[in-house]
């Protein structure tokens, strides 16, 4: 409620009406059936045993719906995703890089309380006390970055976020079963940090190139791309995890610790395709 009064309050308004832009229903089905069939089937890898069959089915199907998808965006005239701003070397950059920060965000936020309380015999009590900090600092952060994003290099600002990240990832993956609760919190704020100085810098860094009216496109593009790195790279994680080594049933910290360096190397390789973000 309060979110809806201050954007009647703030938000500017057009000083035209816009065109009408005709809702790209089709484009939404075969978008939904994409994500709904591939992450279905990623969820049933984990219990592979008779249903090998269902499997292949399911990612067939997913990826002919994909490919419908790509065909009527790009032959739509008000598609539901303009694939035309991915053309754009900084905005198809400035997506990548937003997979890497969604995987990076949701990845660790599933991964710490399941790491803590699995492999640490920690309460679920404790593992939100571990949370907290960290989730304080973040918000303390965006302001900041946000602020720096408006006079530093976007790229630069994102490459730190990523590194900060990834120090944490490792750390969490180098960890024992001794390791303080302190030292743990102080990992997960590190994290939090990073993420905090990728999110404003790279939403910046991947409008700036565009045109006025391509804005509102490009902004629920990068979101979308930053929700749909969060809704692999937790299947991912529990992929790895289930994978991992088990002992009475349940996973063990080098299962963990597997999991932790898979989210440290593919951020890591985000920078990559994030530092040929020139505007």
């Amino acid at each position: 409620i309060i979110g809806v009064a201050m954007a009647w309050r703030f938000l500017p308004l057009p000083p035209s009406r816009p065109q009408p832009y005709r809702f790209d229903l089709l484009g939404l089905i075969l978008l939904g059936a994409t994500l709904a069939l591939s992450l279905d089937t990623l969820n049933r890898l984990q219990n592979l045993a008779g249903q090998e069959t269902r499997v292949a089915i399911g990612g067939v199907l997913s990826a002919l719906a994909l490919v419908l998808f790509l065909v009527r965006e790009r032959r739509a005239r008000h598609p539901l995703v303009n694939i035309a701003l991915l053309r754009k070397p900084v905005f198809l950059y400035a997506n990548l890089g937003a997979l890497a920060l969604g995987l990076a965000l949701f990845g660790s936020t599933y991964l710490i309380p399941l790491f803590v309380q699995t492999a640490l015999d920690y309460t679920a009590t404790d593992a939100g006390l571990l949370m907290l900090p960290a989730g304080v600092v973040l918000g303390m952060t965006f302001p900041l970055a946000g602020r720096m994003a408006d006079r530093q290099s976007a790229r630069k600002l994102v490459v730190f976020g990523i590194a900060l990240f990834a120090a944490s990832a490792v750390l969490f993956a180098v960890s024992d079963l001794a390791l303080a609760f302190g030292w743990l919190a102080l990992w997960t704020v590190v994290g939090r940090i990073g993420i905090g100085f990728m999110l404003p810098a790279l939403s910046i860094g991947a409008l700036n190139p565009l045109a006025p009216e391509e804005l509102g496109a490009g902004s629920s593009t990068i979101n979308f791309a930053r929700q749909l790195g969060g809704a692999f790279g937790v299947n991912m994680v529990a992929l790895t995890i289930e994978f991992g080594e088990h002992h009475n049933g349940m996973p063990t910290i080098e299962a963990f610790h597997t999991a932790w360096w898979l989210v440290a190397v593919f951020v890591a390789l985000a920078a990559i395709p994030v530092w040929k973000m020139r505007t």
